[in-house]
């Protein structure tokens, strides 16, 4: 074998299992470096292919699992898979979204199997467990809270209501997770190919993002299911498959909606710092969500932006 696939390996699995120890002896670092923990095996797996890829995510596999043992299997499914399959889509040059899809279904995957993994092993509910310390949270900040005695009670109820509904909609904060980790780190994996001077593609302008015209359809669906479930009391299999759905599609409305708002400023050829704000304060205020939805469902059932070109 080439002495510098050998010597690149090496590197790539030393790199590797250092961002992973470092992630573990300082908690915080996690919150940044969960991106960037892929990053050696993309530019390996990018150099040298997915074969070559594999075995340097095997390699530091075996020391992560002489060192710290049953933590050893997450990594594997969650960064070391990810990876070498995003080094892969990058080398063969499938398109932005073709390597988006890739690296999202891996995560996805991997969380799911480390979920599983979890519970099937330690018969503890990791969801569960997180209600539970929410809900001791609550009850110790209930009453300092700073309102009326009834409005806290509403608040307390409407808090306590939304952690209840979280072990509901796991499947939803699955995806949704893994959808955001997998955006995060192709975009991080490809700002350190381009500074190597790999030729990778990049994502469309926001803008120019649209999804297909069928998932009108499929949103109008969801929400039937969902009036359904409602006029049905909120219990059983209906419940679950309508709440998981309602979640993941009302995202993918405000995607849509957050992309018309940059086309509009766009076609009217004004600053982008009004939808830039827009868009970061969706996370501040989430009230705004419903607005946007709103704006993506109008965009793609009626075609907005073919029609406000139209006009010009």
């Amino acid at each position: 074998m080439d002495q510098n696939i050998i010597k690149d390996g090496a590197v790539a699995a030393l790199a590797f299992t250092a961002l992973v120890f470092a992630s573990l002896l300082i908690p915080f670092l996690l919150l940044v470096l969960i991106f960037f923990l892929p990053v050696p095996l993309v530019l390996f797996t990018y150099k040298y292919g997915w074969k070559a890829g594999s075995v340097a995510g095997l390699a530091a596999f075996t020391i992560l699992l002489l060192l710290i043992g049953p933590l050893a299997p997450p990594v594997l499914f969650l960064f070391i898979i990810s990876g070498v399959v995003i080094g892969e889509l990058f080398r063969r040059g499938e398109p932005a979204f073709g390597v988006y899809a890739g690296a999202a279904l891996s995560i996805i995957g991997g969380i799911v199997l480390t979920y599983v993994g979890v519970m099937a092993l330690t018969d503890a509910d990791p969801v569960g467990q997180f209600q539970s310390v929410m809900e001791e949270s609550l009850d110790t900040t209930g009453g300092i809270i700073g309102l009326d005695a009834d409005d806290e009670e509403e608040a307390v109820g409407m808090m306590m209501e939304f952690i209840d509904g979280l072990s509901v909609i796991v499947p939803a904060i699955i995806v949704i997770s893994g959808a955001a980790v997998a955006l995060i780190t192709q975009l991080t994996s490809a700002w350190m190919l381009r500074k190597r001077s790999a030729d990778v593609p990049r994502f469309p302008p926001l803008r120019e993002w649209s999804l297909p015209k069928s998932f009108i359809w499929y949103y109008l669906i969801v929400l039937v299911l969902s009036f359904i479930n409602r006029s049905e009391g909120g219990e059983g299999t209906l419940n679950l498959l309508s709440e998981n759905l309602m979640a993941v599609m009302g995202l993918l409305m405000v995607v849509q909606g957050t992309a018309f708002l940059f086309f509009f400023f766009h076609l009217k050829r004004l600053s982008i710092v009004l939808p830039v704000l827009i868009t970061l304060s969706m996370v501040v205020f989430p009230f705004m969500l419903p607005i946007i939805r709103i704006l993506g469902i109008i965009d793609l059932g009626f075609d907005l932006r073919t029609r406000l070109q139209s006009q010009r």
